[in-house]
């Protein structure tokens, strides 16, 4: 299912920064709006993997269970305001990516069987099937002309949606390059992470693809994505236990380069990542149980979550604060073993922190 793409680019030169970890949640006071505090609340269903998660327009956090067929809502105090389960018999959906839409509704990915649903904040589903099926769509972003647009991972695809359920896709140039997450950029254009592809993609509204190889292998695992101020685009590799960036750089291929951050560590599996109101990028380390932040300069800094955790996504919440998705299930393919308790963990942002 990996394969390659293009040609390699030119690669900078790789910059190691050594991680200092801060100490671990359960020891940790929850003092509040201590900058880098952990508090961290269970939500029930048991082994649901917590999945995405966006601020609401309600003011509360919603998340989707990968594999516990609800969508949850959850207050910025910690409490579970409802836990609203997704129509159908028998499936396991795979709600995965997870938005606030133009329309006051919640919007999400449903990669089995394929469709990307809405959910008002009490609780009322409507449901859109995906033009291509079996297609998987996987992340979903407010993004240009008033439209949803999605990563379709099977399908292999970015797609849009309105408001009305109108759909449209656009299929990526390279064959099984596991288009996986989408976000919004500037210029009405969107970029996507190419998981199984070594890639990120700039793509405009006519699905027109500008793809940026990233020098790595088929079996980097490309997952999260995101823009900083500068004009770079960073990324995570998963499995090639890295964060990265394309910088603006008139001299390279397509006007941008690589500059690629490995971890300290083996197997933290850099997975979902954002840009903070301190203009740094968040990411999780879905095998290393952590929370990181990387600054411009490339140094990385780490705060513990539970042990077997297994943090997916993250999101800037309505009170200030970083949220994060914890999964806590086993994942085979990446040899995350998982502790089987799905939560969410709040992240103090509240004092400024820019070293």
């Amino acid at each position: 299912m990996k394969t390659r793409i293009l040609s390699a680019p030119l690669i900078a030169a790789v910059s190691v920064v050594l991680a200092a970890c801060g100490s671990d949640a359960a020891s940790e006071k929850d003092k509040a709006g201590a900058f880098g505090t952990v508090k961290v609340f269970n939500l029930p269903g048991g082994n649901t993997q917590p999945f995405g998660i966006t601020s609401g327009p309600d003011g509360n956090l919603w998340l989707t269970e990968a594999t516990g067929d609800h969508v949850d809502k959850v207050s910025v105090d910690g409490k579970v305001l409802g836990r609203y389960a997704i129509p159908g018999k028998g499936s396991n959906f795979q709600a995965q990516g997870i938005v606030s839409g133009y329309d006051d509704r919640i919007w999400m990915t449903l990669c089995n069987p394929s469709k990307i649903a809405a959910v008002t904040t009490d609780g009322k589903f409507t449901e859109y099937p995906t033009p291509t099926p079996k297609a998987g769509p996987c992340a979903i972003t407010k993004g240009p002309e008033g439209k949803l647009w999605f990563a379709s991972f099977e399908g292999n695809l970015i797609g849009s949606i309105t408001s009305e359920g109108k759909m449209e896709e656009f299929k990526a140039p390279t064959p099984k390059s596991g288009t996986y997450q989408v976000i919004n950029g500037p210029d009405d254009r969107l970029w996507v992470s190419q998981n199984t592809g070594d890639s990120v993609a700039d793509v405009d509204t006519t699905g027109d693809f500008t793809e940026f190889p990233l020098g790595g292998n088929d079996k980097s695992d490309v997952a999260g994505v995101t823009l900083t101020k500068d004009g770079s685009v960073w990324f995570a590799e998963t499995t090639g236990n890295l964060v990265g960036k394309l910088v603006l750089d008139s001299s390279a291929p397509n006007g941008r380069r690589v500059v690629k951050y490995p971890m300290a560590r083996k197997n933290t599996w850099p997975y979902s990542m954002i840009t903070g109101p301190d203009g740094n990028v968040w990411f999780t380390e879905l095998g290393g149980d952590r929370v990181a932040r990387i600054t411009a300069a490339g140094k990385i800094t780490e705060w513990k979550l539970p042990d077997g955790s297994a943090p997916r996504d993250l999101t800037l919440g309505p009170d200030g604060n970083l949220w994060i998705a914890l999964s806590g299930g086993q994942d085979d393919l990446l040899d995350v073993p998982g502790n089987g308790k799905a939560a969410v963990a709040r992240f103090s942002l509240q004092a400024t922190d820019q070293e």
